[in-house]
């Protein structure tokens, strides 16, 4: 085999590698983050799982208002997405099912997408689809995956 080829696939390998970390870094902290300012109250400066029922009646409430969804269904999506951000963000961190985490986060997010086309946020819909392609780009890189419980558990296995 040519050195030069082998060289060359080489350093595509580990630019791959770099980069799939960065893009696992950048979506573990973007859905942490999510998570975290719906707990986080501002104005009395406390983070707590108590904020999160707040931020969930206020969120069914507008959409309630906004858009022809029944508070039955707003209801529960507000009071379980948090915890779907919180769950998506740590199995991103951590490296585990990251193809499937990063498929699931893509279909979140266009569940999200869903309801904000129904109350007319086009902008936040339309900054939402750069997210929702990275994702979909980041599963096909996930080959390139390091420093995650995936890589760990199949070395584990071979």
């Amino acid at each position: 085999m040519d050195p030069k080829v082998e060289t060359h696939a080489e350093a595509d390998a580990e630019v791959g590698r770099i980069g799939f970390l960065i893009l696992r870094a950048f979506f573990a902290s973007f859905w942490l983050l999510q998570f975290y300012f719906k707990a986080h109250d501002a104005d009395k400066g406390t983070t707590s799982l108590a904020n999160l029922s707040h931020w969930s009646a206020g969120l069914t409430a507008d959409f309630v208002k906004t858009t022809p969804l029944p508070a039955f269904m707003v209801t529960p999506y507000t009071t379980c997405a948090p915890f779907i951000e919180l769950t998506i963000g740590v199995l991103i961190a951590i490296g585990y099912k990251t193809r499937w985490v990063l498929l699931g986060a893509a279909a979140f997010l266009v569940s999200l997408d869903l309801g904000l086309m129904l109350k007319g946020d086009h902008d936040t819909v339309k900054s939402n689809t750069i997210i929702l392609l990275a994702l979909l780009w980041a599963a096909q890189w996930e080959r390139w995956n390091v420093l995650s419980c995936d890589q760990w558990l199949a070395k584990r296995r071979a």
